[in-house]
């Protein structure tokens, strides 16, 4: 699949071990493929600044109805509680990108116990 491809290419270029993982049908809309790159870019480039650490995992899923990707790392992580405004452009960047294509957006992490981003798109 050519996300997957381009994300763990942008992710070694960026000095990370990827461990990247496609599921399901691997064609999407251009708008969501557009989404996922930019989305993947920018998960990416936040586990490269601040997860400390080098390893991380890519799961992209196509079902019938719906994308979902997860993108997870075992770093460092942050105190984080769904419940108050997410703390960076950069996520809040991510959430908006995802909600104008209906989307949902989740973000879990643990100091000590790393960060997993996971969207999920309509189809």
């Amino acid at each position: 699949n050519e996300i997957l491809i381009a994300l763990s290419s942008y992710a070694e270029m960026l000095g990370l071990t990827i461990d990247a993982k496609l599921t399901g049908m691997s064609s999407f809309r251009e708008k969501i493929e557009e989404t996922l790159w930019r989305i993947g870019q920018e998960a990416l480039g936040n586990c490269k600044k601040h997860s400390q650490t080098t390893h991380v995992s890519l799961f992209l899923n196509r079902s019938i109805d719906s994308v979902t990707m997860t993108i997870q790392d075992r770093g460092c992580g942050f105190y984080y509680d769904e419940s108050f405004e997410l703390p960076s452009f950069g996520l809040k960047n991510m959430k908006a990108r995802t909600e104008a294509l209906n989307g949902t957006f989740h973000i879990k992490s643990e100091p000590g116990k790393g960060t997993k981003i996971q969207i999920q798109i309509p189809i």
